[in-house]
């Protein structure tokens, strides 16, 4: 109810069928530190939404993004809340990438202990701990539904960003014979 705008990747019968690479089709999702407030604000969601189709024996190559974009702008709390679904038809082979990096640089030096550091020297722990993005909180949700008889997904997810929480939830669907999957995923936390 609240999604803005939808990304619709539409992938044709046979489309690349013959191509052993295919091109990846790139959606990138541009978070401000203001998240688009307009005036004072105690804080903003937002709600992307992409929605993917592979016809019959297609191949389809997608990376999907969220980013930091600096504008200047002051840091207001935010909720993103992104939501992909993807349908993969009989004989098409499907790989998607998710990289997840908004919320910052997270600090460096966490991991010491407050008796490694120069008397003069702040803490990074209080440092990370003062950062506004600690205020932000990432969700994202992949549904993926293998559709036909031997159709494919390959899926990567990377999340290294500095909001202080995300959240991927990632399920695959295998509803016909000869579906198959694989997922990799990597998570780079701080703090």
């Amino acid at each position: 109810m609240h999604t803005g705008a939808v990304a619709y990747v539409h992938v044709p019968a046979e489309h690349d069928a013959h191509v052993e690479t295919p091109l990846p089709i790139l959606v990138v999702n541009a978070v401000t530190k203001d998240g688009g407030a307009v005036g004072e604000s105690n804080g903003v969601a937002f709600h992307p939404r992409i929605l993917a189709v592979a016809e019959p024996n297609s191949q389809l190559a997608f990376v999907q993004t969220s980013v930091d974009l600096d504008t200047g702008a002051a840091h207001t709390p935010k909720m993103y809340n992104g939501y992909t679904q993807i349908f993969v038809k009989e004989g098409a082979n499907l790989t998607h990438s998710l990289l997840e990096e908004t919320g910052g640089f997270v600090t460096a030096g966490v991991e010491r202990s407050d008796d490694d550091l120069d008397e003069n020297e702040t803490a990074p722990r209080q440092i990370e701990a003062a950062r506004s993005e600690l205020k932000d909180t990432h969700f994202e949700t992949i549904d993926v539904q293998l559709m036909g008889e031997d159709a494919g997904y390959e899926g990567t997810l990377m999340s290294v960003g500095g909001c202080g929480r995300v959240r991927i939830a990632h399920s695959v669907s295998l509803l016909r014979s000869g579906a198959h999957a694989k997922i990799s995923g990597f998570s780079l936390c701080g703090g």
